[in-house]
This record gives structure tokens, C-alpha cells and sequence, in this order.
């Protein structure tokens, strides 16, 4: 703890070669919310030299996980040592039998008085520690905040301003986003709005209500105009979510589906498939992302959010079917959609930390899944370049479809393998470690009529009148089989 007062001590000694008069209280920027006009705005594009020497975030940052991380002395400690007074006592047969269990319920209490009496002394030792480090924390680093905010620096404003970024910290006084009075808090909003910061804005749930979900009268559910309701305010939502997802605040992604199921008609298919779309890219956007801001910009960003995945990986987003979709090139260009989102939060990131380094005490550098990257590698052997195959599943009229039609990695001439290039793929080892999706994939050789196919092992005869018409390749072991054009199984294109 001794280095909370040293970094204060020396923070006041720097601030006082400059200004040996400290401001007084009530002319501070943080108290008066009714001289917003005459203030001004500290702004994210102003640098100065001098914070860096007033306030050391990253020591900030550290001294509240220390805190954070100490027990708190909370919990009933009768509840951990509860006993079982309820229960009925057996029936005894002996006068010795009943003296002994009674002796035994006794023992039983005094333990359990004990118990609880040590856990009363254990907790009221740890909340004492925790207080006193509590204190400290505060009486170090509240004054070295508040002369920051007063000599203009943003970062130390939004910290303060906005409570979730250390919600440990003292803000008695302060006009921000948790104070009592509504006055204080929407003044603390017209700072984040000056200040200019998108991440800190949305942390404080400035969201619009022109933006927000639409009421939509639950009395005509199951009606067409509710379906349209729902999944139009859907629509509207993900679009919203994207537009602040795309400046590296992953804070507002939200697991819930407003989409209606598609089947009614075909203006209400088009919007339920648009939501989806919508719905996919916001998660698969989200989940990619290698930088992000920590949701509520906490300063102590560990594994406590586990909604926003620090790493990515393909099984996070289950939902996400390809052939929901009508668009045979549907897939491509979700891939390029996704790639322009990534592209565009590392711009704004960049940005941000252009206009002041300092944003970046709120970056989360996640971890990506390396398997995700192998799956979307490409393979070149037996003269071929070959797709990664993918979780899409497809029937063989759509397989062959989307080979043929689709530029597939920004290039045409793409076809289907034939059965025998497949099986020298596989047999050649080179899609092992890929990390792609190796199971039952189509050729375009066709199998003949009257041909028995098996899936999974089991095989499949003219007796229930199913017949293969070409043939795949099981590309987790290599069998060959026949399988009928309708049956869904996977994809690879070669050129």
C-alpha cells in the first residue's frame, strides 16, 4: 500500500510546480454541473505531457484488481454451519440409546456454535483488511483523478464520470453516472458526450429511443402485422448493435433472437431472412474480433464477462445455418461482410489511439482461435486449389450450384471433385491439421441408379427405396459411398 501515497505525493509535487494554489472544490470541473457552458470540454484530440506525470493508469489499474481481488468479509456465516433441526429424531429403544443421541446432537450445536463464531471473527478480520485498503485506495487516488479532470485530461474524466469503469472508486460528490441526484447524472452524460468518446458513451447506455426495439401489440401475436412488428424492430435493433460493435465496443452484444421463423408469406421470409443475416453478422463480428474495448470499459478487464468471449471459436455461434439462406453466394459474402466489420474496429481503434494513446488502459487484446484462421486456409495439392470445407451442409443440385456459380476466395472456375480426386485428397493427408470440417463430402461423379447408399455407417438398399445418384467421400476415414441428391452432407470446390 505504501506505493498509493508515494505515487500521490509525487503526482501533488508536479502538480504544484505548475499551480501552487489548489483549486478550490466548488470551481472544480466534476462538482458544477450548472456551469456546464462556461467549461471546456476536454477533448480526446488535446495532448498534453503533463497527465502522463499526474496520473499512471496502468498503476491505477493494478491498485484496484489488488482491492477488488480481497476478500470482503460479506456472507452469513450461520447459513454455512446450518444444522438439521427439522429433522425428526429416530425412535429409541433403550433409555442409553436416546442419552447418547442427545449427547450427540450437543456436541453437534457446540461445533457448529464454534464454527460459526470462528467464521464471525475470520470475516470481520477480512473486512477490516478490506476497508482499510478500500480507504487508501481512495484517499490515494481520488485528489490525483480529480487534478487531472481539472487540468483537462479526458481518460481520468471518464473514469471518474462513468462508474462502471472501477465501481470501488469514491465518486461522493461527483457528478456521474451512478450519483443520486438525475441532475448530477445528466451532466456526467454531457461530459462523456464532450469528451467524444464513442465507447465511454455507449458504456453509459446511450442508446437512443428512436433506435430502441419497437412495441409491437402482443394481442395480435400470431397475426402477420405482428410478425412484421417483431422482426422489423429485430432488424432495427442488430443494425444499431453492428453500427456499435464497428467502433470496438463489444458491450451492447446481446444473446436473444427477435427474428420470426420464415414460412408465412413472402414479404415476411425476405424480413425474417434479413434479421438472421443481421442477427449471424452482430455474433460472428463480435466473437472475431481480435480488439475490442472491455464492455462497461473496466479497468480490472479479466474472464468476469463471460458473455463476451474473450476468444472466438466457430462453436459460440451455433445458429448460424447457411442454408437458411436463398442466396447461393450467400456464404462469400457474409465472409467479406464480416472481414469489413474486423477491418473497420481495428480502424476506429486506431484512431481512437491516435487522437489519445491512453484509450488504449481499455483495450482487451483477445484471443483468437487459431483453428477458426486454419478453417478459412486454403490447400493446394494435386494440382488443385482446394475450399476449406466448412460446417455448411448442402444437397448435391446446390453443392454443384455454388461450385460452378460463386467466386469463391475472390476468384471464378471452381467445380465440384470428382470422386477420385476427393479419395487421393484424403488419401494425400494434406486437409489433416486444417482444421476443417471432415465428414461426408459430395463429388461430382455421379453413382449410377439402383445404387445403395449409407450414411453413418449404415447402409441404406432399394427396400426403402432411397438411391444414391453420386458419390462422396467420408473425409474422416476415406470410404466411398453413394448418396442421393437430396441428402444435405458437405462441401469442398477445387479449381
Amino acid at each position: 500500500m505504501r506505493i498509493f501515497f508515494t505515487i500521490v505525493l509525487l503526482s501533488l509535487i508536479a502538480c504544484s510546480a505548475n499551480d501552487q494554489q489548489k483549486p478550490d472544490s466548488k470551481q472544480s470541473v466534476l462538482n458544477t454541473p450548472q456551469v456546464a457552458s462556461s467549461v471546456k470540454a476536454a477533448s480526446s484530440s488535446v495532448q498534453s505531457p503533463g497527465w502522463g506525470d499526474v496520473i499512471q493508469l496502468k498503476q491505477l489499474s493494478q491498485d484496484i484488481e489488488k482491492v477488488t481481488a480481497l476478500p470482503t468479509g460479506g456472507g452469513d456465516c450461520g447459513s454455512q454451519f446450518e444444522g438439521d433441526d427439522g429433522e425428526e429424531p429416530p425412535t429409541f429403544r433403550t433409555k442409553k440409546e436416546r442419552i447418547a443421541y442427545e449427547r450427540s446432537k450437543q456436541q453437534e450445536e457446540q461445533e457448529r456454535a464454534r464454527g460459526e463464531k470462528e467464521c464471525e471473527i475470520t470475516q470481520a478480520k477480512q473486512s477490516t483488511v478490506y476497508e482499510a485498503a478500500l480507504n487508501n485506495l481512495n484517499h490515494t487516488w481520488i485528489p490525483v483523478l480529480k487534478r487531472a479532470v481539472d487540468l483537462g485530461d479526458p481518460v481520468a474524466e471518464v473514469i471518474l464520470r462513468l462508474c462502471d469503469t472501477a465501481p470501488i472508486l469514491d465518486r461522493t460528490g461527483i457528478a456521474s453516472s451512478c450519483a443520486e441526484k438525475e441532475e448530477d447524472r445528466k451532466f456526467a452524460r454531457t461530459r462523456l458526450e464532450a469528451i467524444n468518446f464513442r465507447p465511454a458513451l455507449y458504456g453509459y447506455n446511450l442508446i437512443s429511443q428512436a433506435d430502441a426495439p419497437r412495441n409491437c401489440n402482443i394481442n395480435d401475436s400470431g397475426s402477420n402485422e405482428f410478425a412484421r412488428c417483431v422482426t422489423q424492430s429485430g432488424i432495427d435493433r442488430y443494425k444499431q448493435m453492428l453500427e456499435i460493435i464497428r467502433t470496438g465496443y463489444l458491450g451492447v452484444v446481446e444473446d436473444f433472437n427477435t427474428c420470426q421463423v420464415k414460412g408465412m408469406n413472402e414479404e415476411l421470409d425476405r424480413l425474417a431472412e434479413e434479421c438472421q443475416r443481421l442477427l449471424f453478422l452482430t455474433e460472428v463480428t463480435a466473437y472475431r474480433s481480435s480488439r475490442s474495448y472491455a464492455p462497461n470499459l473496466t479497468l480490472t478487464h479479466k474472464e468476469e464477462y463471460p458473455r463476451i468471449y474473450l476468444a472466438w471459436n466457430p462453436n459460440h455461434v451455433t445458429r448460424l445455418n447457411w442454408s437458411e439462406f436463398r442466396d447461393p453466394d450467400f456464404q462469400s459474402k457474409f465472409d467479406l461482410e464480416v472481414k469489413k466489420n474486423l477491418a473497420e474496429i481495428n480502424a476506429n481503434i486506431e484512431s481512437d489511439l491516435k487522437k489519445e494513446p491512453r484509450w488504449g488502459i481499455f483495450l482487451m487484446n483477445r484471443i483468437v482461435d487459431r483453428t477458426e484462421e486454419q478453417k478459412n486456409t486454403y490447400v493446394s495439392k494435386l494440382g488443385l486449389t482446394w475450399m476449406p470445407i466448412n460446417s455448411s451442409s448442402r444437397p448435391w443440385a446446390s453443392a454443384n450450384a455454388y461450385c460452378t456459380n460463386t467466386a469463391i476466395n475472390g476468384q471464378t472456375g471452381w467445380r465440384l471433385p470428382t470422386k477420385d480426386e476427393l479419395k487421393a485428397f484424403y488419401d494425400s493427408g494434406a486437409m489433416k491439421g486444417q482444421g476443417w470440417t471432415l465428414h461426408d463430402t459430395w463429388s461430382s461423379t455421379p453413382s449410377g441408379s439402383g445404387t445403395s447408399y449409407s450414411v453413418g455407417g449404415v447402409t441404406n438398399g432399394s427396400s426403402d427405396n432411397h438411391y444414391g445418384t453420386h458419390y462422396g467421400v467420408h473425409m474422416d476415414y476415406g470410404g466411398v459411398d453413394a448418396y442421393p441428391d437430396t441428402l444435405d452432407i458437405y462441401v469442398t470446390c477445387v479449381r
